[in-house]
């Protein structure tokens, strides 16, 4: 079983880290830096032993969303870039595993609709209902069962993670026009052609098999000649489509997990 810091000592902390020069001092003190404890290869990284699903937490929403108050660099200390042995062990009970309606770092930060103390703070974006559902994920695929922590609902073959991944990030930036009922322009990504294409339980297959307006949503190995692409990242030298204002266009790490899924096809 995990043995975690104080819990109270870490609650102040996430609570006063954007807030005081006072509480920055306090948080080097817990931060996971340094030689005897490191925080892993880097910024977004997750460690080289994270759960796929951390993974996924980490690149799409706390190294994005966490990082400018919580890199790597800053003093307001690295939360952003936490090893997931990090938030188990260090977190002081802010993560419940395998109860993200329980875990404070969802209740009481994270979540707009509960957060008494909501990071990221006031003047900040929230979080997005699918930016915390891939957090929860993460939170819902761990148990504890005492003899460490385990994962639960990622697919164990390298391309179902890789799909995921690029579904993730589907959901992140076609949400409300594409997805959650939206059909923007007559597309909607849950049903293509009877078929709900951001499901969990979608294949690779069912997605080479889909297209729009004549144009094939995927092409195995291709990116260059799939809509997807073209749309989300644009090819030979013209720009993306997609996503429209106010959505931020994908940023580099976006870009990878969908080109690396469609080559991996």
């Amino acid at each position: 079983m995990r043995t975690f810091a104080t819990p109270l000592l870490l609650i102040f902390i996430l609570f006063f880290s954007c807030k005081s020069d006072k509480a920055h001092t306090v948080l080097g003190v817990v931060n996971p830096v340094g030689e005897n404890n490191p925080i892993g290869p880097g910024p977004g990284s997750g460690g080289n032993n994270s759960s796929p699903e951390f993974q996924q937490a980490q690149a799409l929403v706390f190294a994005p969303k966490c990082g400018d108050c919580h890199g790597a660099d800053s003093s307001f200390g690295s939360f952003a870039v936490w090893s997931e042995e990090d938030w188990l062990t260090l977190s002081g009970g802010l993560v419940v595993p395998g109860s993200a309606e329980t875990s404070p770092l969802i209740v009481s930060y994270l979540d707009p609709a509960t957060a008494q103390n909501p990071m990221p703070p006031q003047g900040s974006p929230s979080l997005t209902s699918s930016e915390l559902d891939i957090v929860k994920t993460w939170i819902n695929s761990l148990s504890d069962g005492g003899g460490g922590i385990t994962t639960t609902t990622m697919p164990s073959d390298p391309q179902g993670q890789r799909r995921v991944a690029a579904i993730d990030v589907l959901k992140l930036k076609c949400a409300n026009c594409h997805t959650n009922g939206g059909s923007r322009g007559g597309f909607n990504l849950e049903n293509v052609g009877g078929v709900n294409l951001v499901s969990n339980t979608v294949t690779d297959a069912q997605w080479q098999a889909a297209s729009f307006g004549g144009n094939a949503l995927v092409t195995a190995g291709d990116e260059t000649q799939s809509y997807i692409y073209n749309t989300l990242i644009g090819s030979g030298g013209q720009p993306a489509d997609m996503p429209e204002s106010p959505q931020t266009p994908l940023n580099q790490t976006q870009r990878d997990m969908i080109i690396d899924w469609i080559k991996g096809m």
